[in-house]
Protein backbone atom coordinates (compact mmCIF):
# COMPACT_ATOMS: atom_id res chain seq x y z
CA UNK A 1 0.00 0.00 0.00
CA UNK A 2 1.53 3.34 -0.89
CA UNK A 3 0.60 5.97 1.15
CA UNK A 4 2.99 8.53 0.05
CA UNK A 5 2.35 8.83 -3.47
CA UNK A 6 3.53 12.57 -2.96
CA UNK A 7 7.05 11.62 -0.79
CA UNK A 8 9.14 13.44 -2.93
CA UNK A 9 6.59 16.55 -2.04
CA UNK A 10 7.59 16.11 1.55
CA UNK A 11 11.10 15.64 1.44
CA UNK A 12 11.58 18.70 -0.39
CA UNK A 13 9.76 20.67 2.61
CA UNK A 14 12.28 18.67 4.64
CA UNK A 15 15.37 19.71 2.44
CA UNK A 16 14.01 23.31 2.73
CA UNK A 17 13.77 23.23 6.15
CA UNK A 18 17.20 22.19 6.75
CA UNK A 19 18.36 24.66 4.93
CA UNK A 20 18.00 26.70 7.66
CA UNK A 21 20.83 25.79 10.19
CA UNK A 22 -3.17 37.56 23.98
CA UNK A 23 -6.27 39.02 24.58
CA UNK A 24 -7.96 35.44 25.10
CA UNK A 25 -11.28 34.33 24.42
CA UNK A 26 -13.08 33.64 27.63
CA UNK A 27 -14.82 30.38 26.80
CA UNK A 28 -12.18 28.86 25.35
CA UNK A 29 -9.91 29.58 28.49
CA UNK A 30 -13.00 28.01 30.91
CA UNK A 31 -12.68 24.57 28.88
CA UNK A 32 -8.83 24.63 29.72
CA UNK A 33 -10.39 24.10 33.46
CA UNK A 34 -12.86 21.98 32.21
CA UNK A 35 -11.01 19.80 29.98
CA UNK A 36 -11.13 16.34 30.91
CA UNK A 37 -7.51 14.88 31.10
CA UNK A 38 -7.56 11.18 30.02
CA UNK A 39 -5.06 8.42 30.71
CA UNK A 40 -2.38 7.70 28.33
CA UNK A 41 -3.36 5.01 26.26
CA UNK A 42 -1.61 1.65 27.04
CA UNK A 43 1.45 0.51 24.20
CA UNK A 44 -0.61 -2.08 21.34
CA UNK A 45 1.81 -5.33 21.33
CA UNK A 46 1.05 -6.19 17.70
CA UNK A 47 1.75 -2.40 16.81
CA UNK A 48 5.04 -2.14 18.76
CA UNK A 49 6.17 -5.45 17.79
CA UNK A 50 5.65 -4.37 13.97
CA UNK A 51 7.16 -0.84 14.72
CA UNK A 52 10.54 -3.15 16.54
CA UNK A 53 10.70 -5.22 13.38
CA UNK A 54 10.86 -1.49 10.96
CA UNK A 55 13.41 0.05 13.33
CA UNK A 56 15.55 -2.91 12.72
CA UNK A 57 15.17 -2.69 9.38
CA UNK A 58 16.42 0.99 8.73
CA UNK A 59 18.96 1.21 11.91
CA UNK A 60 16.76 4.08 13.60
CA UNK A 61 17.22 4.75 17.20
CA UNK A 62 14.03 4.61 18.02
CA UNK A 63 10.76 4.88 16.82
CA UNK A 64 7.22 6.01 17.88
CA UNK A 65 3.99 5.45 16.44
CA UNK A 66 0.20 5.80 16.98
CA UNK A 67 -3.29 6.07 15.55
CA UNK A 68 -6.01 7.90 17.21
CA UNK A 69 -10.05 8.18 16.46
CA UNK A 70 -12.16 11.04 17.33
CA UNK A 71 -14.26 8.29 18.81
CA UNK A 72 -11.91 8.06 21.40
CA UNK A 73 -10.28 4.59 20.44
CA UNK A 74 -6.21 4.84 20.13
CA UNK A 75 -3.10 2.68 19.57
CA UNK A 76 0.78 3.78 20.34
CA UNK A 77 3.94 1.87 20.16
CA UNK A 78 7.35 2.41 20.96
CA UNK A 79 10.82 1.39 20.42
CA UNK A 80 14.38 1.62 20.44
CA UNK A 81 16.74 3.90 22.66
CA UNK A 82 16.92 7.58 23.24
CA UNK A 83 20.47 7.54 22.03
CA UNK A 84 22.53 5.33 19.76
CA UNK A 85 25.05 2.95 21.66
CA UNK A 86 22.84 3.93 24.82
CA UNK A 87 20.50 1.83 26.51
CA UNK A 88 18.10 4.00 27.95
CA UNK A 89 15.06 2.54 26.10
CA UNK A 90 12.89 5.20 24.54
CA UNK A 91 9.26 5.80 26.28
CA UNK A 92 5.17 7.00 25.12
CA UNK A 93 5.95 10.24 27.30
CA UNK A 94 9.49 11.21 25.58
CA UNK A 95 8.81 14.36 23.64
CA UNK A 96 9.57 14.33 19.97
CA UNK A 97 10.21 17.09 17.39
CA UNK A 98 7.68 18.22 15.52
CA UNK A 99 9.54 20.24 12.79
CA UNK A 100 7.35 21.87 9.94
CA UNK A 101 4.58 19.74 11.42
CA UNK A 102 4.03 23.09 13.49
CA UNK A 103 2.90 24.90 10.59
CA UNK A 104 -0.68 23.83 11.24
CA UNK A 105 -0.40 25.30 14.44
CA UNK A 106 0.61 28.50 13.73
CA UNK A 107 -1.93 28.63 10.88
CA UNK A 108 -4.51 27.35 13.45
CA UNK A 109 -4.26 30.37 15.30
CA UNK A 110 -3.98 32.20 12.22
CA UNK A 111 -7.86 31.29 11.59
CA UNK A 112 -8.35 31.79 15.39
CA UNK A 113 -7.57 35.47 14.81
CA UNK A 114 -9.95 35.33 11.40
CA UNK A 115 -12.62 34.02 13.27
CA UNK A 116 -12.16 36.66 15.81
CA UNK A 117 -12.12 39.55 13.55
CA UNK A 118 -9.15 40.85 14.45
CA UNK A 119 -7.44 39.64 10.94
CA UNK A 120 -9.00 38.32 7.47
CA UNK A 121 -7.30 36.22 5.33
CA UNK A 122 -7.35 38.59 2.42
CA UNK A 123 -5.52 41.56 4.53
CA UNK A 124 -2.15 42.26 3.23
CA UNK A 125 1.40 42.75 5.35
CA UNK A 126 0.59 46.31 4.80
CA UNK A 127 -2.69 45.89 6.50
CA UNK A 128 -0.69 44.41 9.57
CA UNK A 129 2.40 46.49 9.48
CA UNK A 130 1.40 49.97 8.15
CA UNK A 131 4.30 51.56 10.08
CA UNK A 132 6.87 49.23 8.80
CA UNK A 133 6.58 48.11 5.40
CA UNK A 134 7.82 50.79 2.91
CA UNK A 135 4.99 52.59 0.70
CA UNK A 136 6.53 51.37 -2.52
CA UNK A 137 7.51 48.00 -1.45
CA UNK A 138 6.08 45.21 -3.29
CA UNK A 139 5.54 42.99 -0.65
CA UNK A 140 3.28 45.07 1.52
CA UNK A 141 0.39 43.36 -0.92
CA UNK A 142 1.17 39.82 -0.09
CA UNK A 143 -1.71 38.81 1.57
CA UNK A 144 -2.14 36.20 4.60
CA UNK A 145 -3.98 33.24 1.81
CA UNK A 146 -1.00 33.61 0.33
CA UNK A 147 1.81 33.42 2.90
CA UNK A 148 -0.47 30.19 3.98
CA UNK A 149 -0.60 28.14 0.57
CA UNK A 150 3.49 29.44 -0.14
CA UNK A 151 2.09 31.52 -2.82
CA UNK A 152 3.69 35.19 -1.53
CA UNK A 153 7.04 34.63 -3.49
CA UNK A 154 8.69 34.67 -0.58
CA UNK A 155 12.25 33.24 -0.36
CA UNK A 156 12.80 29.65 1.41
CA UNK A 157 14.74 30.79 4.15
CA UNK A 158 16.51 33.90 5.38
CA UNK A 159 20.07 34.10 7.30
CA UNK A 160 18.09 33.23 10.83
CA UNK A 161 21.05 32.73 12.90
CA UNK A 162 22.24 36.50 11.56
CA UNK A 163 18.63 37.89 12.19
CA UNK A 164 19.23 36.83 15.83
CA UNK A 165 22.71 38.75 16.39
CA UNK A 166 22.66 40.78 19.28
CA UNK A 167 19.23 39.75 20.96
CA UNK A 168 17.64 36.92 21.94
CA UNK A 169 14.02 38.64 21.85
CA UNK A 170 12.25 36.83 19.03
CA UNK A 171 9.83 39.28 18.19
CA UNK A 172 12.76 41.60 17.83
CA UNK A 173 14.42 38.65 15.52
CA UNK A 174 11.19 38.23 13.44
CA UNK A 175 10.49 42.14 12.83
CA UNK A 176 14.10 42.09 11.75
CA UNK A 177 12.66 39.58 9.45
CA UNK A 178 9.62 41.46 8.12
CA UNK A 179 12.46 44.13 7.22
CA UNK A 180 14.95 41.84 5.15
CA UNK A 181 11.90 40.66 3.39
CA UNK A 182 11.22 44.55 2.79
CA UNK A 183 14.80 44.81 0.75
CA UNK A 184 14.48 41.94 -1.24
CA UNK A 185 12.39 42.28 -4.82
CA UNK A 186 9.42 40.49 -5.16
CA UNK A 187 8.81 38.30 -8.20
CA UNK A 188 6.57 39.95 -10.92
CA UNK A 189 4.42 36.39 -10.92
CA UNK A 190 4.81 34.44 -7.60
CA UNK A 191 4.77 30.52 -8.42
CA UNK A 192 4.49 28.19 -5.44
CA UNK A 193 7.56 27.95 -3.36
CA UNK A 194 7.81 26.59 0.12
CA UNK A 195 8.80 29.16 2.64
CA UNK A 196 10.01 28.86 6.01
CA UNK A 197 10.11 32.49 5.70
CA UNK A 198 6.51 32.92 4.69
CA UNK A 199 5.59 30.82 8.01
CA UNK A 200 7.94 33.19 10.20
CA UNK A 201 5.88 36.01 8.99
CA UNK A 202 2.64 34.45 9.61
CA UNK A 203 3.92 34.20 13.13
CA UNK A 204 5.01 37.87 13.54
CA UNK A 205 1.79 39.35 12.09
CA UNK A 206 0.13 36.84 15.20
CA UNK A 207 2.68 38.55 17.40
CA UNK A 208 1.57 42.08 15.96
CA UNK A 209 -2.25 41.37 16.91
CA UNK A 210 -1.66 40.03 20.22
CA UNK A 211 0.78 42.06 21.58
CA UNK A 212 3.16 39.00 22.98
CA UNK A 213 5.37 36.35 21.52
CA UNK A 214 4.03 33.30 18.92
CA UNK A 215 5.54 31.19 21.80
CA UNK A 216 3.06 32.57 24.22
CA UNK A 217 0.15 32.82 21.85
CA UNK A 218 0.86 28.85 20.89
CA UNK A 219 0.59 28.18 24.29
CA UNK A 220 -2.77 30.40 25.66
CA UNK A 221 -4.43 29.33 22.24
CA UNK A 222 -3.56 25.98 21.59
CA UNK A 223 -1.69 24.31 24.37
CA UNK A 224 -3.51 24.89 27.66
CA UNK A 225 -7.16 24.73 25.83
CA UNK A 226 -6.26 21.04 24.23
CA UNK A 227 -4.39 19.97 27.11
CA UNK A 228 -1.12 19.79 25.49
CA UNK A 229 0.86 19.82 28.46
CA UNK A 230 4.19 19.03 27.27
CA UNK A 231 4.35 21.56 24.27
CA UNK A 232 7.54 23.41 24.05
CA UNK A 233 9.52 24.93 21.52
CA UNK A 234 13.25 25.02 20.57
CA UNK A 235 15.48 21.44 21.16
CA UNK A 236 14.17 19.13 23.32
CA UNK A 237 16.27 19.36 26.55
CA UNK A 238 16.13 18.07 30.06
CA UNK A 239 14.10 19.12 32.87
CA UNK A 240 16.01 21.49 35.06
CA UNK A 241 18.24 19.63 37.19
CA UNK A 242 17.91 16.43 35.23
CA UNK A 243 20.58 14.05 33.21
CA UNK A 244 20.81 13.74 29.68
CA UNK A 245 18.90 10.40 29.80
CA UNK A 246 15.59 12.13 31.08
CA UNK A 247 14.75 12.87 27.22
CA UNK A 248 15.65 11.61 23.60
CA UNK A 249 17.83 13.05 21.63
CA UNK A 250 18.04 13.55 18.05
CA UNK A 251 20.61 12.35 15.57
CA UNK A 252 22.62 12.76 12.30
CA UNK A 253 25.07 10.48 10.48
CA UNK A 254 28.65 11.03 10.74
CA UNK A 255 30.47 9.75 7.70
CA UNK A 256 33.65 7.43 8.53
CA UNK A 257 36.02 6.18 6.05
CA UNK A 258 35.06 2.88 7.14
CA UNK A 259 31.68 3.38 6.17
CA UNK A 260 32.21 4.73 3.07
CA UNK A 261 35.01 2.00 1.48
CA UNK A 262 32.22 -0.45 2.73
CA UNK A 263 29.39 1.08 0.51
CA UNK A 264 31.55 1.63 -2.28
CA UNK A 265 32.47 -2.29 -2.58
CA UNK A 266 28.51 -2.86 -2.04
CA UNK A 267 28.69 -3.69 1.58
CA UNK A 268 25.98 -2.84 4.51
CA UNK A 269 26.62 -1.08 7.48
CA UNK A 270 25.15 -0.11 10.46
CA UNK A 271 24.46 4.28 10.45
CA UNK A 272 27.32 5.98 12.34
CA UNK A 273 24.78 7.56 14.28
CA UNK A 274 25.94 10.69 16.33
CA UNK A 275 23.51 12.18 19.02
CA UNK A 276 22.48 15.94 19.36
CA UNK A 277 20.51 18.16 20.43
CA UNK A 278 20.03 21.48 18.34
CA UNK A 279 17.09 23.00 16.48
CA UNK A 280 16.98 25.92 14.14
CA UNK A 281 17.18 29.65 15.23
CA UNK A 282 14.60 30.35 17.27
CA UNK A 283 13.08 33.38 15.10
CA UNK A 284 11.80 30.89 12.82
CA UNK A 285 9.65 29.55 15.12
CA UNK A 286 6.30 29.43 13.82
CA UNK A 287 7.69 27.80 10.63
CA UNK A 288 8.98 24.60 12.56
CA UNK A 289 10.21 25.03 16.23
CA UNK A 290 7.59 22.50 18.47
CA UNK A 291 7.71 19.73 20.37
CA UNK A 292 5.40 17.40 22.54
CA UNK A 293 4.62 13.80 23.00
CA UNK A 294 3.34 11.91 20.61
CA UNK A 295 -0.43 11.62 22.50
CA UNK A 296 -0.27 15.69 22.79
CA UNK A 297 0.62 16.16 19.28
CA UNK A 298 -2.56 14.08 18.92
CA UNK A 299 -4.41 16.34 20.53
CA UNK A 300 -4.08 18.49 17.61
CA UNK A 301 -3.74 17.12 14.61
CA UNK A 302 -7.21 14.85 15.47
CA UNK A 303 -9.07 17.91 15.57
CA UNK A 304 -8.45 17.86 11.74
CA UNK A 305 -10.35 14.80 11.66
CA UNK A 306 -12.64 15.77 13.67
CA UNK A 307 -16.53 17.08 12.48
CA UNK A 308 -16.59 19.81 15.30
CA UNK A 309 -12.65 20.32 15.09
CA UNK A 310 -13.67 24.26 14.15
CA UNK A 311 -15.77 24.45 16.47
CA UNK A 312 -13.21 23.08 19.44
CA UNK A 313 -10.64 25.47 17.91
CA UNK A 314 -13.25 28.38 18.13
CA UNK A 315 -12.68 28.70 14.27
CA UNK A 316 -15.98 29.86 12.02
CA UNK A 317 -16.82 27.40 9.39
CA UNK A 318 -16.01 29.66 6.46
CA UNK A 319 -12.61 30.55 8.08
CA UNK A 320 -12.00 26.91 8.09
CA UNK A 321 -13.07 26.32 4.85
CA UNK A 322 -10.65 28.44 3.28
CA UNK A 323 -8.08 27.70 5.89
CA UNK A 324 -7.77 23.82 4.78
CA UNK A 325 -8.64 24.65 0.63
CA UNK A 326 -5.68 24.02 -1.46
CA UNK A 327 -4.95 26.03 -5.29
CA UNK A 328 -4.17 22.55 -6.86
CA UNK A 329 -4.52 19.08 -6.54
CA UNK A 330 -2.12 17.81 -4.03
CA UNK A 331 -1.37 21.12 -2.70
CA UNK A 332 -0.94 23.21 -0.08
CA UNK A 333 -3.66 24.78 2.46
CA UNK A 334 -3.30 26.28 5.80
CA UNK A 335 0.05 24.08 7.14
CA UNK A 336 -1.09 21.04 5.22
CA UNK A 337 -1.05 19.44 2.00
CA UNK A 338 -4.06 18.42 0.77
CA UNK A 339 -4.59 15.34 -1.51
CA UNK A 340 -6.77 11.79 -1.86
CA UNK A 341 -5.97 8.45 -0.67
CA UNK A 342 -8.42 5.18 -0.85
CA UNK A 343 -8.03 4.09 2.35
CA UNK A 344 -8.63 7.25 3.68
CA UNK A 345 -12.01 7.32 1.80
CA UNK A 346 -11.33 10.58 0.21
CA UNK A 347 -9.35 13.32 1.19
CA UNK A 348 -6.74 13.90 3.67
CA UNK A 349 -4.37 16.31 5.26
CA UNK A 350 -0.31 15.74 5.83
CA UNK A 351 2.41 16.95 6.35
CA UNK A 352 6.22 15.72 7.15
CA UNK A 353 8.74 17.97 9.68
CA UNK A 354 12.27 17.89 10.63
CA UNK A 355 14.94 20.10 12.15
CA UNK A 356 17.58 18.02 10.22
CA UNK A 357 18.32 15.64 13.45
CA UNK A 358 14.42 14.38 13.95
CA UNK A 359 11.64 13.26 11.59
CA UNK A 360 8.30 12.73 11.67
CA UNK A 361 5.09 12.25 9.35
CA UNK A 362 1.32 12.65 9.94
CA UNK A 363 -1.84 11.91 7.76
CA UNK A 364 -5.09 12.80 9.02
CA UNK A 365 -7.95 10.77 7.00
CA UNK A 366 -11.09 13.26 7.96
CA UNK A 367 -13.72 10.73 6.74
CA UNK A 368 -12.58 8.32 8.63
CA UNK A 369 -12.47 10.59 11.22
CA UNK A 370 -8.75 9.23 12.61
CA UNK A 371 -4.84 10.19 12.14
CA UNK A 372 -1.60 7.98 12.23
CA UNK A 373 1.46 10.08 13.33
CA UNK A 374 4.73 8.31 13.34
CA UNK A 375 8.45 10.03 14.15
CA UNK A 376 12.07 8.61 14.68
CA UNK A 377 14.90 10.53 16.44
CA UNK A 378 16.87 10.93 13.70
CA UNK A 379 17.08 12.17 9.99
CA UNK A 380 17.88 10.70 6.91
CA UNK A 381 16.47 8.81 3.72
CA UNK A 382 16.09 5.62 5.84
CA UNK A 383 14.39 7.66 8.29
CA UNK A 384 11.53 8.97 5.86
CA UNK A 385 11.03 5.67 5.09
CA UNK A 386 10.68 3.77 7.86
CA UNK A 387 8.16 6.45 8.92
CA UNK A 388 6.05 5.62 6.12
CA UNK A 389 6.00 2.22 6.82
CA UNK A 390 5.11 2.38 10.64
CA UNK A 391 2.48 4.35 8.99
CA UNK A 392 1.50 2.31 6.37
CA UNK A 393 0.99 -0.87 9.40
CA UNK A 394 -0.81 1.41 11.55
CA UNK A 395 -3.51 2.09 8.77
CA UNK A 396 -3.93 -2.04 8.89
CA UNK A 397 -4.88 -2.11 12.71
CA UNK A 398 -8.34 -2.86 13.46
CA UNK A 399 -9.16 -1.15 16.49
CA UNK A 400 -12.14 -1.89 18.86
Amino acid sequence: MLIMANSSWLISILLCFSLAASVFSPDLLAQEDKAEKKPIPTELPSLKEKLEEIRTKHQMPAMWCGVFHVDGRSAMAVTGVRRWNDATAATLTDPIHLGSCTKAMTAAIIGQLCSEGKLRLDSNLRDVFANKIPPDSAWGQVTVQELLQHESGLPANLDWWKLMKGTSDVQVARDAALQTVCKLRRPKKPNFLYSNTGYTLLGHIIEEIEDKPWEDCMRERLARPLGMETLQFGPIVSAEGRGNADVPSGHTVQSSLGGILNNMLGGKSKPNWSPIQIDNAPVMGPAGSANATLYDWAKLTLLFADPQGDERLKISADVWKKLLESKSKDGYAGGWIVSERDWAGGRIYTHAGSNTTWYCVVFVAPEKNLCYLAATNAYSDAAVKACDEAIVNAISIELK
